[in-house]
């Protein structure tokens, strides 16, 4: 193979890495976007909109050795996949907390927070493009490959904030579902 397709393999990987990386991470900070829209319909307080807020850091910790154990034994990719599938499905059943959430004996509450924390798992996939992006790229072009890559996914986080109660305003219920469902398109 001629450097220049192994050059463009790289560029490839990196893009496929970051596109992951910046809709797991919009994933995962979707429901910041629209605390305000969820404590004003199921009337939280304070200390509630903190727990809600803080909910997305709950998993990644715990979960990242796992993804990374993953990444190593499966590969890059697939783990990626992984992620994104369920991620995204479940994304897409945190919208219907109002018909699920009484199915499974929750509230509609409960349910749409348990399953966020959930989707927050999404956060997990940093460790896997880290050791993706590592596969193909040599030490000296390590750190600018792994900064793009890394920053892909603080743009994810920004562009949820951002963008989606723009686009969506306060329907989080589509927000998460569209969310999914491109989910499962880039897995």
């Amino acid at each position: 193979m001629s450097a220049r397709n192994i050059k463009t393999h790289k560029v490839e990987q990196l893009i496929m890495a970051a596109v992951g990386f910046f809709w797991c991470f919009l994933m995962w900070f979707a429901s910041a976007a629209f605390v305000p829209t969820i404590a004003s319909q199921f009337d939280l307080g304070i200390g509630e909109v903190a727990i809600l807020a803080s909910s997305a850091i709950w998993t990644a910790p715990l979960a990242r050795p796992l993804a990374g154990w993953s990444a190593d034994k499966i590969g890059a990719p697939y783990t990626f996949a992984i992620i994104l599938f369920i991620a995204g499905g479940v994304s897409i059943a945190s919208a219907f907390a109002d018909t699920l959430g009484p199915k499974v004996g929750l509230t509609e509450y409960q349910f749409l927070f348990w399953t966020r924390v959930f989707v927050a798992t999404a956060g997990i996939a940093f460790v896997v493009g880290i050791q993706h992006v590592a596969q193909w790229f040599e030490s000296e072009e390590m750190g600018a490959a792994e900064g793009l890559y890394a920053g892909t996914g603080n743009v994810g986080a920004g562009v949820g904030a951002l963008l989606l109660p723009r686009i969506y305003g306060l329907d989080y219920h589509q927000a998460f579902i569209d969310l999914g469902i491109v989910a499962f398109f880039i897995g």
